[in-house]
């Protein structure tokens, strides 16, 4: 498995339990890099795998579902 699908599929999965829920603000670009070891361009190709179920904003960040008022995510997600 490519490194973006495995990004994505972690994301994909933590939407799916409940743990990204609507709303919320994922960490930035370079922290998620960090947490998979990956480089950030594969975690922009991630997201955008994720079939809009979380989006990126330049200059806001990544949001789960595009909605950027709710909490942000721990650094560990």
């Amino acid at each position: 498995m490519a490194p973006y699908e495995r990004v994505a599929n972690d994301l994909l999965g933590r939407i799916r339990r409940g743990a990204l829920p609507a709303g919320c603000q994922l960490p930035s670009e370079a922290r998620l890099a960090g947490k998979y070891g990956v480089a950030r361009g594969t975690v922009r190709r991630a997201v955008r795998e994720t079939s809009g179920h979380v989006e990126a904003r330049h200059g806001v960040g990544r949001a789960r579902d595009g909605v950027l008022s709710g909490p942000h995510v721990p650094a560990e997600l």
